[in-house]
């Protein structure tokens, strides 16, 4: 782990914190070394087998590769959905899912769609809105296009997800540990925080 700044998970057992750790000698590591590794083996996993990322290079890999679609505090693109949540609103594994392009459902408001006028053209985006009259999209340069089906040929809804696949070749494991860690950190929008 040369250069990079450690990252210390905690979390799914208890300790006895009326212990006086003081008193014993202790250090803030060795009182969280042991509901961690209660933790650890409650869950059936060694430690060497968990992965740890680092949350500041996974806001580099964010801004370079997520950020042109997806907003965070207020920043960022618009296409996909707000991330300023998903620290506390997503699982790790849904999360990696959603990179690696496993899941084939959509977030109201992001569903694919194609639509054909009825001069040919194809026009292609995220669903918006939609009625009896008329079908709203955000098309790839996140423009709101609105279109009367009564000048639409087809209206279909995509099967692929706007998201491109971020397959190992594309973000290596590495970065996607850090991007997992970045994502993590995102617990909500704090509007007073600049």
């Amino acid at each position: 782990m040369t250069g990079r700044t450690p990252v210390f998970v905690l979390g799914g057992a208890q300790t006895d914190f009326a212990r006086s750790w003081s008193r014993e000698g202790a250090e803030l590591a060795a009182m969280l070394a042991e509901p961690v590794q209660d933790a650890l083996d409650d869950a059936g996993v060694d430690a060497s087998d968990v992965e740890v990322g680092n949350a500041q290079n996974g806001e580099r890999v964010f801004r370079a590769q997520c950020a042109g679609c997806h907003t965070v505090n207020g920043t960022g693109g618009r296409l996909g959905p707000d991330l300023s949540r998903i620290g506390s609103a997503r699982a790790r594994g849904a999360i990696v899912r959603r990179v690696r392009g496993a899941t084939e459902d959509f977030l109201e408001g992001y569903q694919p769609v194609i639509i054909t006028l009825k001069n040919g053209q194809t026009v292609r985006g995220v669903r918006k809105n939609g009625d009896l009259f008329s079908v709203q999209i955000m098309d790839g340069r996140e423009r709101i296009q609105g279109y009367l089906k009564s000048d639409v040929r087809e209206v279909v809804d995509g099967k692929a997800s706007a998201m491109p696949v971020f397959g190992p070749e594309r973000l290596n494991e590495s970065d996607l540990n850090d991007l997992l860690a970045y994502l993590a950190t995102l617990k909500g929008f704090d509007p007073s925080v600049r």
